[in-house]
């Protein structure tokens, strides 16, 4: 799964947020690679440490040993983690030993009755209130 080129077709400054956006073509031998090694190759393409690099998605045709990819180069690391706290979450990492296990989910409350199960409800309470007004007028 070696990456073999990475052909920039569009480079966007975005100094609002503080990044470069890329996109562009990456032709490999063997299986897509994965986007931890797609970024390592794409920090040393465009000269910026791997810390600082959100590759967003690399798009294979079945087959195909060429991928379309989209990524984000960040200016700092601070700026990536305020604009994307997610991001260098990556998943996979196991809490350090000794670490308290992450607690529960509360329960969800119940849900809300459906449409057809309150007009049911009204009806009855309706019926009720009509059966008492008959009640009345046979008493007088």
């Amino acid at each position: 799964m070696a990456i073999k080129k990475i052909t920039i077709a569009l480079k966007t400054n975005n100094p609002l947020l503080k990044r470069d956006e890329v996109q562009g073509t990456v032709t490999f031998d063997g299986a897509t690679p994965s986007k931890n090694d797609f970024a390592a190759s794409l920090s040393k393409e465009l000269k910026v440490d791997v810390d600082r690099i959100v590759v967003e998605g690399i798009y294979t045709k079945f087959g195909e040993t060429a991928a379309r990819f989209v990524a984000k180069a960040y200016v700092s690391k601070e700026e990536l983690a305020t604009i994307e706290p997610k991001a260098k979450g990556k998943k996979g990492k196991k809490p350090a030993e000794g670490a308290a296990a992450p607690a529960p989910a509360p329960a969800a409350p119940a849900a809300p009755a459906a449409p057809a199960e309150k007009k049911e409800e009204k009806k009855q309470e309706e019926k009720k209130v009509e059966k008492k007004e008959e009640k009345k007028e046979e008493k007088k």
